[in-house]
This record gives C-alpha cells, structure tokens and sequence, in this order.
C-alpha cells in the first residue's frame, strides 16, 4: 500500500529493472508505461524507485503499483480494466506535473496498444516547514494541532491547499511534502486545565518556501481563545426513570451548532444522576445542548439505553430544572429489498435537517427490521450505506406505509409517535458517460499531448457532487447515479475546490448542461468545456 493511499491493492507489483531497449513497441493492450523525472537546475534528471500506482477510474481500489528503474522508466502490463487513473510517488517529492499539466494525477484508457505508452510525471523536491508551537509563558504545548495552508504557489496562482500535523511532547511540529509558495501557518487544540478542556489557537505566521527548501525555526504562541466564556452550572432532576435499577445512570449533555464556531457544537459531557434524581452539569460553554438520560444495562451485555430528555439554552448558571424522558417518537419497521439480489446487511442513517440530531441502525436480512424509538421531534434525511467507504449499489426509493407509497428520503418525527412503515431500497442506480472537448478541438484529436485534461463535475439532488477526470480522449464516466436532475460541466483548467464555488458554475455560462437521470438509465452526453 502506498504511504497514505487508504486504499486496497488488488494486482501485482511489477519491479524495476525489466526494461529493455525498445519495449514500448512490445506494449500490449491494457498497459502503461512512462518516466518519473525531477527537475534539477535547467535538466530533468530520472528518479529512481518512485512508486507508480494504477487506481480504477474511481479512484477508490489501487489495481497495480509499480517502481521506476534508475532511467526512471515505469511500466504495468495486465491492467484489469482499461480505464485507470495514474499517479505517481516517491518520499520527499511532491507531483508538479503529468504530460505538462499541473496536476497530481492523469486518467487513462488504455485499451489500444500504445495509448498509454510515454506518460510523464515531473516531480519537484518538497518543502518543509518547523518550529514550535508554545504558550503565552512560553512553555512547550503537545498533541496541538498544527495546519500550513498554501496562500500562494511559486507561480502566482491562488493556493488552498493544506497539509496538517502536531506537536510532539517537546512542543516542536515538522510538515513536509509541500509545494513552494507562501502559506499561512496555524496552531489550534483542546487543552486540559483543572475540570475542563479549553481550546487553544495560536494567530496565522505567514511563511514563504521554496523548492525543497525549509522554513524552520518558526514559533507559533498558542492563547485561549477569545470567545472562551465562563463555565455555567446545570443543576435539576430527572423524574420517569427507574432509579433501582443497578448500572449507572448518567445524564448526558450535547452541544449543539448556532453557537459559532467555537461554541460547543460536538462537545459532549455525562455526569452521574443521584438516587433522588438530582444532577449537576459543570463547565459548560454558552450555547445550546442536547440533554438525554443514559442506563447502562450491567446484566446485558453493558447494553446502554438513551433517551432524549430535550433541549436548553445555557447563557447562565441554571437550577432547579424539571426533566423527564420524551415519550418514545421516531420511526420503525423493515427495509424491502425492490430484488432479492440486492439484499443485504445495511447501515441506516438519519441526520435531521438542522443537522442537530443524528441516529443510526444497523439491519439484517432476511427480516432487515430497524427501529429508531428516541428521537428529538423534527424532520430527518434517511441515508443508507454499507462496506468500508459506504458504497452500497442502492438508493432510498421511497417509503410504504400500507396501500399508500411516498417516494424520497425525508421523514418527520412527531413527538410520542412511533411511525410504522417499510422503506422501499432500490438497485437501479443510473450511468452518466460521455466527452468533453475544448471549443476549438477539432475531431477526435488526441488532447493528453496538449496538457488539456478535463475535469468534469455532476451536480444534482441533496447537494451532491461528484467530481472525475477525463481521460487522455475527452471521455468521462459517472456510476451510481441517483434518479433526478442533474447539471454537468467540464473544465480543462480549474481547481476541484473551485467547482464547489456557485460563481465557477456560473462563469461556465452555456457550457453547463442540465438534464434528468431515469431510474437504471444511462445518459451520453457530449460537452463543450467551459471557457
């Protein structure tokens, strides 16, 4: 596995040292084969040992891996598909190029002899940058969290990128792996202190790098942060729960978002509840909470039971409140399988539109019941997945509450009502695939020669989108696509996260096309790149 991929490898590794003279006109059909080089001074020099990795289109499984030779020569014969995205790595280099584009990696179609013969990838010395992050009296900080974000490149283009690491117990920090340009470099952690966490950021010190080059020595002052407010106080008692029953009795508290960014959106705290009921939460930030009542069951299996004990403002110290468990609200039933062959164990998820709530089960066939009782009252989005990245092949049709079928995957809780119904699963997920050209490309001329690679993005229901390369010929291709409206556009020069920014769409003008996937339909589409 290459150093953080993430990836499965499925293949083979083909050694160096297997060329001859010659042997790109002995390529068979589904190989590739080109050079790694670097750049020294005026020369490009060959790099020896760089690991090359052949991905499919997805990018998701790496199918091949192979090193260059000392000429720098790769080569991977017996792709198990025609269609691989490319990419190449070697420690303490960065990717600056593929057949002459700025990009880190290339998609290929390798099915003819000979189209993926010669691709290079220029690689550039990483840069590095160090120092130590400390606090206000200048004591070393650990484990703190420390982000260089690319400002600038060396060439004057807008950067964006970021590489991250963290102190060690001396305080000091090194990340590596960069490209030169300027970034700015900041420190931020969570922090004990007495009976609480408190967060800790440092202001951002701009920092320029060269290639292969090292800004070290630089000093990052971590100070609590200003939107630090005092530690309130929650004290009350929970009635309507059987205190006799042995296990812990635990009240819980959640932070919830609107309280900024620093406010206690995702903080968590369980304190003890008393035999009489009463409790007490300390150290809690301004902001909003989530409250549940939490059992865990020792003769179980140390099963735990959550229930929701409903929402607080907290601005203030408060006392005296008056809890008790909602009554049981959500959601239960089964999942229907629209094919036999689709069934399978299944993770569902809901998350409310607010994105205050969220809940999980897992189902299994054959009777794949789920039942999610203990929900806060709101409108939820059900979601579905399965395997090690979520892939599952289905999507949520809709739901079946007897004679009666709602389609879509939104869902409303209603307090003290349990709502019975089956959600509908199905297989037939659409295909989108075509080709990008430039405005003035003529025919089906080769573009991988001009550096013109396009990036072609799908943006449709629930916000999604999907983003892939085309390969060396202009064609791109998109699998598991949800019923619905869709818009699609290719651009041969910008960045994937500026396709996530409305204004790029928006310049594209007419090169975007709007169109509709049908449930299991493929959809060919022919694209003119956006200017």
């Amino acid at each position: 596995m290459l150093p953080g991929s993430g990836s499965r490898v499925r293949g083979f590794l083909l050694s160096a040292g297997i060329f001859a003279a010659g042997f790109v006109g002995h390529l068979s059909a589904s190989s590739v084969s080109g050079v790694v080089v670097a750049r020294q001074g005026d020369r490009l020099v060959p790099v020896f040992r760089a690991s090359v990795a052949a991905r499919d289109a997805a990018r998701n499984d790496i199918v091949a891996v192979a090193r260059t030779d000392r000429e720098g020569r790769f080569l991977i014969v017996g792709l198990p598909s025609p269609r691989v995205s490319l990419s190449a790595h070697k420690q303490g280099y960065f990717t600056w190029r593929v057949n002459g584009r700025e990009d880190d990696s290339v998609v290929l179609d390798c099915s003819a002899e000979k189209d993926c013969a010669g691709i290079e990838f220029e690689l550039g010395a990483a840069a590095v940058i160090s120092g130590i992050v400390v606090d206000s009296l200048g004591e070393p900080l650990g484990e703190i969290g420390v982000r260089a974000t690319q400002k600038e490149s060396a060439d004057g283009e807008a950067g964006g990128r970021a590489n991250s690491g963290s102190t060690d117990d001396r305080g000091y920090f090194r990340i590596g792996g960069l490209k030169p340009g300027r970034y700015t470099v900041t420190a931020e952690g969570r922090v004990r202190s007495f009976f609480r966490e408190e967060t800790m950021e440092s202001e951002a010190v701009e920092v320029e790098v060269a290639e292969g080059g090292e800004a070290g020595g630089i000093q990052l002052t971590a100070r609590h942060s200003e939107t630090r407010r005092e530690a309130y106080k929650v004290s009350g008692r929970v009635s309507g729960i059987d205190l006799s029953l042995a296990g812990p009795h635990m009240i819980q508290s959640r932070g919830l978002p609107g309280a900024g960014r620093r406010g206690p959106h995702g903080s968590s705290m369980a304190r003890p509840i008393d035999k009489d009921g009463s409790f007490l939460l300390n150290g809690l930030d301004k902001g909003r909470y989530a409250l549940a009542y939490i059992y865990s069951r020792r003769s179980n299996n140390g099963e735990s039971v959550l229930q929701p004990l409903g929402t607080i403002e907290v601005s203030g110290d408060v006392s005296g409140l008056a809890l008790a468990p909602l009554p049981p609200t959500g959601f239960s039933g089964a999942v229907r399988f629209e094919t036999s062959k689709s069934a399978r164990p299944l993770r569902l998820s809901l998350i409310s539109t607010d994105a205050e709530h969220f809940a999980w089960d897992r189902v299994e066939p054959p009777d794949s019941r789920f039942e999610f009782t203990t929900l806060t009252p709101g409108t939820y989005r059900l979601t579905i997945s399965s395997g090690p990245r979520g892939n599952t092949g289905l999507y949520v049709k809709g739901i079946q509450r007897g004679e009666e079928f709602l389609p879509g995957s939104e869902l409303v809780a209603t307090e003290g009502v349990v709502d019975r119904f089956d959600i509908v699963v199905s297989d037939e997920l659409g295909r989108v695939y075509g080709r990008v050209k430039a405005a003035a490309e003529p025919g089906a001329e080769r573009i991988i020669r001009k550096g013109a690679q396009f990036q072609v993005a799908l943006s449709g229901p629930n916000e999604l989108l999907r983003v892939t390369q085309a390969d060396q010929f202009g064609r791109f291709e998109f699998e598991g696509i949800l019923p619905g409206d869709y818009r699609i556009c290719g651009w041969a020069d910008v960045a994937t996260r500026a396709i996530r920014d409305e204004k790029t769409w928006e310049q594209a003008g007419s090169a975007v096309r709007e169109f509709t996937v049908e449930a299991g339909s493929d959809v060919e589409l022919d694209l003119t790149g956006a200017p």
